[in-house]
């Protein structure tokens, strides 16, 4: 090549190339080796609207390469929500339902973790769940091979989290055998991932859980070394505890002492459910006996000043609780201040709320009063509504050195006030809902209130409803 010199002369060029640059520039043959970026455990996937049918239909294939491939593919492309679309349109949840069962430890781990991919998008939960993808998946729970078994838990929890999916789970008996696979699971992340999926069916249905011995199983967890594994136990637990039975469990199994413990762990997640499940349990009087001596309101009262919302939330309910216990009334009275600080300082409302009930609990030595307010609330509210539909007057049984101050409290209409000090009248009668009896201990600390309607909430409210 010639170039002008500026002079109008020419002069080759090359002359001025350093030797060899000829042989670095490229040239027309082609190399053998693939490029760098392609990746050979992914299948080729076509363009356009061919890539998903051609990929399901290598899914088909009997070799186990190219369904390796083709489900390495899948995964790659899941996590596009059209994409995922696009496969289950296409019959990918068909096939995978098939190689749920291969005999191959590979193409189970792919296919549990195509799944996992899919569920993360509506559209994968809801074709999940009516295609009946879910009892195979289940099939897999015990799996010997434990990258497929972790994918499979991962699954079931992300699942978990949504209503329908544990109503699903719990309908198809799946928490017994999760309840089962705790105790016997070795792998901390499974195992945590175990319990949260086990917390999330018991909002749903906690009956099955207790039927297997659920309570026993998530106390023995308590103790375990493991964060991950205490936040997941005490999330089952004071989900399991909301029901009356599951409070009869945890006062049965002794756990109060070791919840009390807790509440001085370094994790505030741990605090907020430790106190959660005590505010749970002390609803009943046997739960309120047991944290009382288990020495539960001192350990409470520093939570209040906890700056984590739920761990102050759930300690300042438990103390509300607690306070309805003439013990814990006289022991709260000594710490009014701490109550106080949280009513009108605090920058969340609910905290507010939830310190000015413990100190209306507190109320006064007796407390008697406030505690029928509590009664009035858990039976439909305002004392109007509360009334409507009951004859006759309403007769409020207290020990005699408490009648004249009762008597004085400017309670609301329709209530009479005798003392009782010794033996009430309607001792030994039974409630039609919880069979529980009315006794002597309950009516000579407590409030015994007797009204025609047939209804005990002796596990809301301190007292015996009976008849007259």
């Amino acid at each position: 090549m010639f170039l002008g010199n500026g002079r109008g002369a020419l002069s080759n060029s090359s002359t001025n190339l350093a030797p060899g640059r000829f042989d670095r520039m490229a040239n027309v043959r082609i190399s053998e080796r693939l490029p760098w970026l392609l990746n050979s455990h992914l299948a080729p996937v076509a363009y356009g609207s061919w890539a998903l049918p051609k990929l399901v239909l290598e899914l088909q294939q009997p070799d186990t390469l190219t369904r390796q491939r083709a489900l390495a593919s899948l995964c790659s492309l899941a996590h596009d929500p059209e994409k995922a679309y696009q496969a289950i349109q296409n019959g990918c949840l068909e096939q995978l339902k098939l190689l749920l069962r291969d005999n191959e430890p590979s193409i189970r781990t792919r296919t549990s973790e195509l799944l996992f991919l899919l569920v993360a998008h509506s559209v994968g939960r809801e074709a999940v769940l009516c295609r009946d993808v879910l009892s195979p998946l289940a099939e897999l729970i015990d799996e010997s091979h434990h990258a497929c078994k972790l994918n499979v838990h991962r699954t079931l929890n992300r699942l978990a989290n949504f209503p329908s999916a544990a109503l699903s789970m719990v309908s198809m008996d799946l928490v017994p055998r999760l309840v089962a696979n705790v105790t016997e699971e070795e792998d901390e992340v499974i195992q945590t991932l175990l319990l949260y999926t086990i917390s999330l069916c018991l909002r749903v249905d906690p009956r099955p859980a207790l039927a297997c011995n659920g309570v026993s199983v998530l106390g023995k967890q308590l103790s375990t070394p493991s964060l991950g594994i205490r936040r997941a136990a005490l999330n089952a637990l004071l989900a399991i505890s909301v029901p009356l039975e599951g409070k009869e469990r945890v006062c049965d199994g002794g756990l109060l002492p070791l919840l009390v413990k807790l509440l001085s762990d370094s994790d505030p997640e741990v605090q907020a459910n430790a106190a959660g499940t005590i505010m749970n349990t002390v609803i009943i009087t046997k739960g309120k006996l047991q944290a009382l001596s288990a020495g539960a309101l001192p350990v409470l009262l520093l939570l209040v000043s906890s700056g984590e919302r739920a761990v102050c939330l759930n300690a300042l309910k438990a103390l509300t609780a607690l306070a309805e216990a003439p013990s814990g009334r006289r022991h709260l009275l000594e710490h009014v201040p701490v109550l106080s600080s949280r009513t009108g300082a605090h920058e969340d409302q609910a905290v507010r709320r939830a310190a000015q009930c413990a100190l209306q609990r507190k109320g006064s030595e007796k407390g008697i009063p406030i505690n029928l307010e509590r009664i009035y609330s858990r039976l439909g509210g305002p004392s109007s509504a509360w009334r409507e539909g009951i004859q006759g007057p309403l007769v409020l049984h207290v020990p005699q050195s408490e009648a004249l101050s009762l008597g004085t409290a400017g309670l609301r209409g329709g209530l009479s006030v005798e003392g009782a000090p010794t033996t009430c009248s309607c001792f030994g009668q039974q409630c039609t809902e919880c069979m529980m009896q009315c006794n002597t201990s309950i009516c000579s600390r407590r409030i015994c209130m007797r009204v025609e309607t047939r209804v005990c909430v002796s596990h809301h409210s301190p007292g015996v409803l009976s008849t007259l």
